[in-house]
C-alpha cells in the first residue's frame, strides 16, 4: 500500500512455496524452498492497465562450516520487486556466496560475490529492439575487520559494482571504499 495519492502500484504479493532443511553433517546445513508468487494489483493499479504477475519463485541457501573459525554461506532468491518508475515490477534473481574467516582473535575478512538480473516487465528499451528493460549486476566485495577491544571493531570495506542493462542509461561501474567504527 502507497500512501502517496496518484500511485498505482498498490498490489498484495503471495507466495506459495514447498520446501525442505537438512542438516547433512555437523558441518553443512541449508534450506531450499520452491514455488509460486502472484501479485495482484489494486484499485487505480487495475485502473492504470498494470499487469498481474503469476510465475516461478524460490528462495534458499547453504551453510558450510568446514573450520570453528571458518564459513562459506550461499543463497539464491527469485521474486517481483517493485517498480522503479519504470513498468509494472520487475523479476529479480539474486544469488551470492561469502566466505568469513577467522585468521586471528582480532582479525577476520569476509570475501563476497553477487549476481543478479532484474527483467522489467512493460519496460521496452527502443535501442534492444523493445524488449523489455533487462539489468544483470555483478558485485564483489572484501571486508577486513580488526577487533580493537571485545566490544569495538574497525576495518575497511571494498566493494566492486557493474551494472549491464540492454538500457545504456543503466550502466555503470562503481568502486567503493569504506572505513568504519563499530561498536
Amino acid at each position: 500500500d502507497y500512501v502517496t495519492s496518484g500511485v498505482t502500484l498498490d498490489s498484495k504479493d503471495n507466495f506459495y512455496l514447498v520446501g525442505v532443511r537438512w542438516d547433512a553433517t555437523a558441518l553443512t546445513s541449508g534450506r531450499f524452498s520452491i514455488g509460486r508468487q502472484t501479485k495482484k494489483f489494486e484499485g487505480a493499479g487495475i485502473a492504470a492497465g498494470r499487469s498481474n504477475y503469476s510465475g516461478g519463485s524460490w528462495e534458499g541457501g547453504v551453510n558450510w562450516k568446514p573450520l570453528s573459525y571458518s564459513t562459506v554461506d550461499f543463497s539464491t532468491n527469485r521474486a517481483t520487486s517493485e517498480s522503479t518508475g519504470l513498468g509494472n515490477y520487475s523479476i529479480a534473481t539474486n544469488s551470492q556466496a561469502s566466505w568469513n574467516h577467522a585468521w586471528t582473535s582480532t582479525v577476520s575478512t569476509v570475501l563476497t560475490a553477487s549476481y543478479a538480473t532484474n527483467k522489467f516487465q512493460a519496460a521496452p528499451v527502443v535501442a534492444a529492439g523493445n524488449a523489455d528493460r533487462l539489468d544483470k549486476t555483478t558485485n564483489f566485495g572484501l571486508r577486513v575487520n580488526y577487533a580493537l577491544q571485545r566490544w569495538l571493531k574497525t576495518g575497511v570495506d571494498l566493494t566492486n559494482t557493474v551494472r549491464d542493462s540492454n538500457d545504456n542509461n543503466f550502466d555503470y561501474k562503481r568502486n567503493q571504499i569504506m572505513i568504519f567504527l563499530a561498536a
